[in-house]
């Protein structure tokens, strides 16, 4: 019995007597095999950037502490609004097609005063194709 399955498909083949041994064969149809076209895209990268706090707010007269970043040549920004905990989680999603071009991270550390003012450092930068991890330090935010 000649029969063409579909992929996954099966059919039964009804015997007029008991069968103590059964075989099939099979073969390929001939010409060229059609393509389906699939629903692949380009993957996104996740990425994360911790910045750990080092910095005793009390003693330097502080409220709390927050950032403002942005990777280096785009506009988009992030903002952390509170990097006082001892760490703190930035995360980042691009195209594949452009995380290796972008991994510079620019980032200004915002000082937040007891009486409510804020001062901010100067744009910084940290190299994500060394480490994701950026330390807040005194001697990097103090004026």
């Amino acid at each position: 019995m000649n029969t063409t399955l579909a992929p996954a498909a099966s059919k039964s083949v009804p015997f007029q007597s008991p069968v103590d041994k059964a075989c099939c064969s099979i073969s390929v149809a001939p010409g060229p095999m059609k393509l389906a076209e699939l629903d692949i895209f380009v993957e996104d990268v996740s990425t994360n950037v911790i910045f750990i706090n080092q910095v005793s707010l009390d003693q330097h007269g502080l409220k709390g502490l927050s950032v403002t970043a942005r990777l280096k040549g785009t506009d988009h920004i992030y903002n952390l609004n509170d990097v006082s905990s001892a760490s703190t989680t930035l995360s980042i999603t691009l195209p594949l097609t452009s995380y290796l071009a972008m991994q510079t991270l620019q980032y200004q550390i915002n000082k937040i005063a007891t009486d409510g003012s804020t001062v901010s450092t100067p744009w910084l930068e940290a190299d994500l194709s060394k480490s994701n991890i950026v330390s807040i330090t005194w001697n990097l935010i103090g004026n």
